[in-house]
């Protein structure tokens, strides 16, 4: 059953949603061919870092992201209340900042553009379909799969798809399915066996969230032998290096959105009622089952998290490992899906048998 996206995604609503895009043939286009042995991890650089830039400027905010070699994972949250309340002036900014050949077009001078600028903002009806394309979910993913397309084919010298077709997206419906769809995601290459854990995930939001991490602790750390240096404060050159590599390290995760941030709509603040550790914990917990290819029992700490969400703790690791099997373009508790399945007039949607199954 085909169901139009602008169904599932609601226009001027908060959303999650789980976004996949795979490249053509399924080829190895983002990583090294076996066949020509040419290899192309540089271009997962790109990818993550379009993401950075785009949710610098649209109204979005990216809580997990994962390369592979033939496609690429994202969940983001769509915030329209935030695209809102930006002045008419922000938006223009916003715009010419996404597409720098319309920068490039008007900045022969600061005169140039602040004249670009004033003439978008005088006109009403285009400030309304900028702000709007800035809170769209397809223009997101448009921006950042095009820019991927178009230099791919610019470095490999030839023309045509990049990606199979459109992304293809699940409506993560409350705060159980989206911690199951964040571990998914940042499992991925475990999963794949392309790595052995969450931390030496490459281009995954998980190991960003734990290089930060570290960064954090070490920084701390500097700054109480700091304090007992017999230097009287001063760092030596060696400390003083590994301070400027820490401090680079502490903004792999600044872009991605903080679990207090990342709340579905009606649901309290504190977003899963589980802070980072407790996810890296799950995170790794769970990265070593899928690993080992053995169902351990769960801990027990783990588990009252698991509750807390309401996930059957012991379908938990299947959870994670099917996830984009067993939810198709929804994924939620059976009234959740219910509910969007009323909204999007449709008889039913997929996924509520295991809906049942997982989130109880």
């Amino acid at each position: 059953m085909v169901v139009a996206r602008e169904q599932l995604v609601r226009r001027g609503e908060p959303g999650v949603y789980h976004c996949i895009s795979r490249v053509v043939r399924r080829a190895y286009l983002m990583g090294e061919d076996p066949l020509t042995h040419k290899n192309f991890d540089h271009r997962k650089g790109w990818v993550r870092d379009r993401l950075i830039h785009l949710s610098r400027h649209f109204a979005m905010e990216v809580s997990a992201y994962a390369v592979m070699i033939n496609h690429t994972h994202t969940i983001v949250k769509t915030r329209p209340d935030v695209g809102a309340q930006w002045s008419d002036r922000e938006v223009a900014q916003r715009w010419l900042s996404v597409f720098p050949k319309q920068t490039k077009r008007y900045a022969r001078s600061k005169e140039a553009m602040e004249n670009a600028i004033e003439l978008m903002v005088s006109d009403p009806g285009v400030i309304r379909e900028l702000r709007d394309r800035l809170c769209s979910l397809s223009w997101f993913m448009r921006c950042l799969n095009e820019h991927i397309a178009t230099s791919a084919n610019e470095e490999d010298g030839c023309t045509g798809r990049f990606w199979e077709g459109r992304f293809k997206s699940t409506a993560l419906l409350d705060p159980s399915a989206v911690i199951a769809g964040l571990i998914y995601v940042d499992l991925n290459p475990v999963r794949a066996g392309a790595a052995e854990t969450p931390e030496a995930s490459d281009f995954t939001s998980g190991q960003d969230r734990i290089v930060a991490r570290q960064a954090r602790k070490k920084l701390k750390r500097l700054k109480k032998e700091k304090k007992r240096s017999e230097t009287k404060g001063e760092l030596t050159p060696e400390q003083a290096e590994l301070v400027e590599s820490v401090k680079r390290e502490l903004t792999r995760d600044d872009w991605l959105s903080s679990f207090g941030s990342t709340s579905i709509e009606g649901e309290s603040n504190t977003f899963l009622n589980m802070d980072l550790d407790d996810y890296l914990e799950l995170l790794d917990w769970t990265g070593r089952q899928v690993r080992e290819g053995k169902r351990g029992k769960i801990p027990g700490h783990l588990a009252h998290i698991l509750e807390r969400l309401e996930i059957e703790a012991d379908a938990w690791v299947h959870t994670v490992l099917h996830f984009g099997k067993l939810f198709h373009r929804v994924a939620g508790k059976v009234q959740s899906i219910l509910t969007a399945t009323q909204r999007a007039g449709q008889k039913w949607l997929r996924g509520k048998p295991n809906a049942r199954q997982v989130f109880g």
